[in-house]
């Protein structure tokens, strides 16, 4: 608040001004005169702060993609892993049946039920492959989509995006500046009562 001493008219004025318009940022007419010097600097160093919010925000999410792309492929080679295994287990029933298909000529019609049961267990096997890497990769592509999107909108529309963030302490700047300088006669009244 600006300190009033005496009976200087301009003061008392400028104080009941600046009570009216909700401002006690400044206490003097000294802060006032800083405020409008820097007044540019600060709009400025709003921008800066909310430009390195913005880099770090695009950082955290650079990570994140690179997180979620290193988990998309342990896991994607995870389930490859598992179903190598289950084919190759398959396979060497398959070809132990088909051996003993060979050598038995009386149970012929019973192991080849066996062998085409096994096949079809690894085409369902297959086909259950297919269905859950593609429900993986959907699952993580999703995000991965948000997280690009949103990529994109920091780079394509940084400077909106800063204006955005900056919006309600520029404005009320950009309120004390006018205040000021409405009441530049009377501010330049108080200065010479000084």
């Amino acid at each position: 608040m600006i300190e009033i001493y005496g009976k200087i008219e301009s003061l008392k004025k400028i104080r009941s001004i600046l009570d009216e318009r909700g401002i006690s940022e400044v206490n003097s007419i000294q802060d006032i005169d800083k405020f409008m010097s820097q007044f540019e600097l600060k709009i400025l160093s709003l921008k800066q702060d909310a430009d390195l919010e913005i880099e770090k925000e695009v950082n955290s999410l650079i990570g994140r993609k690179k997180t979620l792309k290193e988990q998309l492929d342990t896991e994607l080679k995870q389930y490859k892993v598992q179903f190598g295994k289950d084919i190759k287990l398959l396979n060497e029933r398959m070809h132990k049946q088909h051996l003993q298909m060979i050598s038995s000529s009386v149970l012929r019609i019973f192991y080849f039920v066996k062998i085409w049961r096994t096949k079809r267990i690894i085409k369902a096997l297959k086909e259950k492959y297919a269905s859950k890497t593609d429900l993986v990769k959907y699952e993580y592509s999703s995000t991965l989509e948000k997280i690009e999107s949103r990529l994109l909108d920091y780079r394509k529309n940084r400077s909106r995006i800063i204006d955005q963030i900056i919006a309600p302490q520029s404005e009320r700047l950009k309120y004390l500046k006018q205040t000021f300088e409405e009441k530049n006669p009377i501010l330049a009244g108080a200065v010479r009562e000084k």
